[in-house]
């Protein structure tokens, strides 16, 4: 993948489409996150599935701006849809 003649490497589209990166769990885990709100509930039922098995493998870094962002504004959007007195407050990140 990486040469000095510029004509042999991948392109962008290529190197992100290799199989390190279509086979790795936790990026595939990320994607899924960086687009959650435009899934169905069946989709993010297996996910949140999965998901639980996978918190040890994270580092603390992306857990916290990467992994639990989208998952506290999935949990707005269903206080929200859910006319529940308990809000998500709870949810914020602070620090």
């Amino acid at each position: 993948m990486l040469s000095a003649n510029e004509a042999l490497r991948p392109t962008a589209m290529g190197f992100t489409s290799s199989s390190f990166f279509r086979d790795d769990t936790r990026l595939r885990a990320l994607r899924f996150l960086d687009h959650m709100l435009e899934r169905d509930n069946m989709q993010k039922s297996e996910f949140l599935k999965a998901l639980s098995d996978m918190w040890k493998d994270f580092d603390s870094r992306v857990l916290r701006y990467k992994v639990l962002p989208p998952l506290c504004a999935e949990l707005r959007m269903w206080y929200a849809t859910h006319d529940s007195s308990h809000g998500a407050d709870h949810c914020r990140i602070s620090g």
